[in-house]
């Protein structure tokens, strides 16, 4: 029987009142629920309750509840691990969501009958490095952003390799480097493009560039991305992962970013087409954003 790790965001379920209700459709059906520990205290069902850790390694499918943010969360923690992960939309926008709160009689039968299809997603590797020696290794599901820091200053010069081979510099607000997924997120806000988000391929693009030139730049997923900041006023910048980790950078940095050999598997319970979804949740009824 599979094991159902539930990962919910108070801030965004409130009460817990959708994870409740999820529950009690998943355990009704026969299937085995595992909770954090301190979720599973808050709703009474301390028999649920594991460490997080042993949640996102034991179970046979995670499922986040809350919003984008949840998702991406629970998404880093299970795509080294090949665990699918399905979403489950109790904030608002929810674009990375594939159940609404109000649509969860779906969710038990397609998840006992395995009624649905799983789609891999390209994840990015970000690796900081000192003095050519790796310092951190992050994995991001939407994008890594090196940006300027507390002060307000734009980055001097940012230098961007492609397979150590220099291809644009410019002074910057910052560059974001987005997988597909992410291109409907902080990539689209600062002009990059839209992008399928089964496709293999990363988006560069620059965030208020001071110079005309600066666009975004679509590179294979084959080629391996180096950020190098050279900043002459010796500003504080920060790799932002996910817009949930940091990294605090100076010019001795460089941050590499390349395809991981891990991928995140989505679960989709539906046939529905990704720019069906863009014209939900990105415009309104009149056609605008």
């Amino acid at each position: 029987m599979k094991r159902i790790g539930i990962f919910p965001n108070l801030e965004k379920d409130k009460q817990l009142d959708v994870t409740n209700i999820l529950i009690g459709k998943l355990l009704r059906d026969g299937l085995n629920i595992m909770l954090p520990k301190d979720m599973a205290s808050h709703i009474n069902q301390k028999r649920l309750g594991v460490d997080k850790e042993e949640l996102f390694k034991s179970a046979d499918v995670v499922i986040s509840v809350g919003g984008d943010g949840t998702f991406l969360r629970a998404a880093r923690n299970v795509c080294c691990l090949g665990t699918p992960i399905l979403g489950i939309n109790a904030g608002n926008l929810g674009f990375l969501a594939e159940v609404d709160k109000n649509n969860l009689d779906k969710v038990s039968d397609a998840l006992l009958n395995n009624n649905y299809r799983i789609e891999e997603r390209m994840v990015l590797e970000a690796r900081v490095l000192v003095d050519g020696y790796e310092s951190e290794t992050y994995y991001a599901v939407n994008e890594a952003v090196i940006s300027r820091g507390r002060i307000s200053r734009i980055i001097n010069n940012i230098k961007i390799e492609l397979d150590e081979k220099v291809i644009d510099q410019f002074p910057a607000d910052g560059v974001i480097i987005s997988t597909p997924t992410g291109s409907t997120a902080y990539s689209l806000s600062a002009g990059g493009p839209l992008v399928e988000p089964d496709m293999n391929l990363m988006v560069i693009t620059p965030i208020s560039p001071h110079i005309l030139h600066a666009r975004s730049i679509v590179v294979s997923d084959r080629k391996s991305v180096t950020i190098i900041i050279d900043d002459k006023n010796q500003n504080d910048s920060m790799l932002t992962i996910d817009g949930q980790e940091s990294h605090a950078l100076t010019n001795s940095h460089k941050v590499n970013i390349f395809k991981s050999n891990h991928t995140l598997k989505v679960i989709k319970l539906t046939d529905r087409a990704f720019f069906d979804i863009v014209r939900d949740k990105l415009f309104d009824r009149n056609g605008r954003r």
